[in-house]
């Protein structure tokens, strides 16, 4: 899969033309569905990854796309928490005996927005990690479960 700019309707289309090989195909019935009793407890985090994880099987149902995708995403939140970490070590730190004000007011700011931030990247990063394992799983078994159909072919043919 190359990524190219593009927007989300073009490569809904585009995955779904190459989607038509059901062994590469990623079940959309493995994402539970919830009731609104099961929805109405879930924290902000466990939302989000229930809606991320809907949205991946729609925008992209081919696992080897998906699964290109979502290691390019991965890398590009890595990077984001380096830019977060370059903030804190960088320019944060410089600031302490200038402005006294200034230095006390930037780690407030670190406390309460930078840190939340940087956090919030890590854990999509996990998230990802996680999700990129399952989707190795996944490709594998079906890997194997399309050469056991084609062993059964050729005892067939024989």
């Amino acid at each position: 899969m190359l990524l190219k700019h593009t927007n989300s309707k073009q490569i809904k289309a585009n995955s779904q033309a190459d989607s038509s090989d059901p062994q590469k195909e990623s079940s959309t019935s493995q994402i539970k569905k919830y009731t609104v009793q099961e929805l109405i407890v879930l924290k902000n985090w466990e939302l989000a990854n229930y809606i991320a994880d809907k949205a991946y099987s729609q925008l992209i149902p081919n696992l080897e796309e998906k699964y290109e995708f979502m290691n390019y995403l991965k890398e590009f939140y890595k990077l984001q928490v380096t830019n977060y970490e370059r903030i804190e070590r960088e320019v944060l730190s410089k600031n302490r005996f200038d402005n006294l004000k200034l230095f006390k007011d930037a780690q407030g700011w670190k406390k309460d927005v930078l840190t939340k931030s940087k956090n919030a990247t890590k854990f999509q990063v996990s998230h990802l990690a996680t999700k990129i394992l399952d989707l190795e799983v996944e490709i594998k078994q079906q890997e194997q479960e399309r050469k056991e159909q084609e062993a059964k072919k050729q005892k067939i043919k024989k």
